[in-house]
């Protein structure tokens, strides 16, 4: 993508002129202006509305697009957003993206009026078509949570977070391990349960323990359909000894529908879950975690870097994973 101080290189000139030039201010030489236009042309620059904002002294905002509030994760990346967005200029507005409507709109509204200086992603994803139309637009845009082809990323191997669970299991004895997790698709949310789940199942397979298809349940993202799959799982005549939840929320879910139902955690049921928080630490969640709160400061960092013009350090960033034993693991039953 070429840069504003490419234009200015390549003029002859510095940022600071460029940045008149965009804004059409009075005090450049004529012959100054052509150099900059001539260098626009050539190199075929497209400046952003945050660059036409910084240098013209108009406040300038950040776009945050969540798929929900009511998530801890969600929360704690987004205070790692605004924790970057600190000592900049930049004021960070909030928009939910629960539908696809949701999400033409804020494409449409910030690819044709210049809205935002940037976009941020938390575990929305966007059509490949709309990352190239944000891209032709010269919007700056940051996906934090997970991987998104053709847009700088700050995520987890949420693969390997399945393998990782998976294998603490099998490594405790465990041959009839359950997943359950929400059945929404990739097309406006981050695809991270159906990833957990493929690492989960390669993992089955390199240690050669077979994979039930009927100890699979995806359904809504509720706790009281999380319960109901739950207990789904325990009527099985042959049920499984450990279930491995897409989230924090599904294994809290879990967790309580299995202790209603008089079974005993961890000794004849293991729970593990995805991410973290204050609830599944005071429950002693097994989990497979990742630094949400760094996450959401690298991502707004990482946006600050590219709507100044900036070379970032790293336009993809795998964030370490961390696995974490509590006392919802434990072998199963002889």
């Amino acid at each position: 993508m070429v840069k504003i101080v490419d234009v200015a290189r390549l003029a002859g000139v510095g940022v600071s002129t460029v940045s008149r030039v965009l804004n059409d201010h009075p005090y450049v030489s004529s012959e100054k202006r052509a150099r900059v236009h001539a260098a626009i042309d050539e190199l075929g620059y497209r400046p952003s509305g945050a660059a036409r904002a910084l240098s013209s002294g108009r406040s300038s905002t950040v776009l945050v697009a969540v798929d929900c509030l009511d998530k801890e994760p969600v929360y704690e990346r987004l205070r790692g957003i605004l924790n970057a967005l600190g000592d900049s200029d930049f004021d960070a507005v909030v928009a939910m993206i629960a539908t696809t409507e949701d999400r033409d709109r804020l494409v449409a509204r910030h690819t044709t009026n210049d809205k935002a200086a940037g976009v941020l992603l938390i575990d929305v994803a966007l059509a490949p078509a709309q990352a190239a139309m944000l891209a032709d637009a010269n919007m700056p845009v940051v996906a934090v949570g997970d991987k998104a082809p053709s847009i700088p990323s700050v995520f987890a191997d949420n693969v390997k977070g399945g393998r990782l669970a998976t294998r603490h299991l099998i490594e405790l004895g465990h041959e009839r391990i359950a997943f359950l997790g929400d059945d929404k698709g990739s097309d406006v949310h981050s695809p991270f349960t159906y990833d957990r789940h493929a690492g989960h199942v390669a993992e089955l397979d390199d240690h050669g323990v077979s994979h039930h298809s009927d100890l699979t349940r995806l359904g809504p993202p509720t706790p009281e359909a999380t319960a109901s799959m739950t207990q789904e799982l325990l009527s099985l005549t042959s049920r499984p000894t450990a279930v491995i939840a897409a989230t924090y929320q599904h294994a809290l879910a879990a967790l309580l529908a299995t202790r209603s139902s008089g079974v005993r955690v961890p000794e004849e049921l293991s729970i593990i879950g995805f991410e973290d928080g204050e609830a599944a630490r005071y429950a002693g969640l097994t989990t497979v975690t990742e630094p949400m709160l760094q996450s959401g400061i690298y991502a707004g960092k990482l946006l600050l870097s590219l709507i100044h013009d900036q070379d970032p350090p790293d336009l993809e960033h795998e964030l370490d994973l961390e696995f974490v034993i509590r006392e919802t693991t434990a072998p199963p039953l002889p």
